[in-house]
């Protein structure tokens, strides 16, 4: 099998490399270097040196050496290319706090966002599910801790947006004292993912909530949200934008996706992170 096209180039097989025909697919170091041992060919199993698949393009690199995750499910050597399957969604309720909230013991992976930011969105296409979370045109509309179960195994929480300006202060006191009393308290809680408008420039309520993580010492990955909207050179610039003002706070960044609602991009590549940190060992 020397030469097999997938529609990104060549992929020439040698012992050690797999080296790509074009420019747009380069994994770990410049050449993807593979435990042959690893590789099953019946079961098309890849694992690389590195845990994830890091996507270097032409254009991918910043000046802070922080790199993308680009929509890469449809490569061959992708970790993300069998995702894990969604077999069941079901909506178990709101509640006001943390102590209300379920107690099965189950993981638990917390949505976070300004309002507005296409989270009910992104909730329903990781699902699979067009109406599981209510979306809506006006912010401000999930005021609760919103629980999906996930194929029995694993809970969705939908918090509530933060930033929206169009509320009474105490409403907002009492968001943000359910929202930070279930992320400090909530022991399930294997991590929260922080999601970003990826069309507008770094907003100041969006670079306090990933501060008060790191203050807090919690787990949290980015999802940059609706990049659909933007062409690739925009698009870059902007989340460029975004990692430069997160930069000077921190040293490196964690795990980021760059994701759309409307074309399911990064769907494999949330579930997949999900699924490896679901069958992490407790410690």
């Amino acid at each position: 099998m020397d030469d097999c096209d997938f529609g990104i180039g060549d992929c020439d097989f040698g012992i050690d490399d797999c080296k790509f025909g074009t420019d747009d697919y380069k994994f770990g170091t410049d050449d993807c270097k593979l435990r042959i041992d690893d590789y099953k060919f019946g079961t098309l199993e890849c694992r690389f040196y590195t845990n994830r698949c890091i996507a270097r393009t032409r254009s991918r690199r910043t000046a802070s050496g922080v790199f993308l995750l680009k929509n890469y499910s449809t490569c061959p050597f992708s970790p993300y290319l069998y995702p894990m399957e969604v077999q069941s969604a079901v909506f178990k309720g709101s509640f006001p706090s943390e102590a209300q909230a379920p107690r099965e013991g189950l993981p638990e992976y917390a949505f976070i966002g300004r309002s507005n930011v296409g989270k009910s969105s992104l909730i329903n296409m990781l699902c699979g599910r067009k109406e599981l979370a209510h979306t809506s045109g006006k912010p401000g509309k999930t005021q609760l801790l919103n629980f999906y179960l996930i194929n029995e195994q694993w809970y969705i929480v939908d918090l509530p947006g933060y930033g929206y300006a169009q509320v009474s202060k105490k409403k907002r006191k009492d968001w943000e004292r359910m929202i930070y009393g279930y992320l400090s308290k909530r022991v399930n809680l294997q991590c929260s993912f922080v999601l970003i408008d990826a069309n507008i420039p770094p907003q100041a309520s969006d670079l306090e909530m990933i501060n008060w993580f790191g203050e807090m010492r919690l787990p949290f990955v980015i999802c940059y949200t609706k990049t659909d909207r933007l062409k690739e050179e925009e698009r870059r610039k902007n989340i460029e934008a975004i990692q430069t003002a997160l930069l000077e706070h921190w040293n490196e960044l964690p795990e980021q996706f760059i994701t759309s609602a409307n074309r399911s991009w990064g769907r494999a590549e949330i579930l997949s992170f999900i699924e490896k940190v679901n069958k992490m060992p407790d410690e």
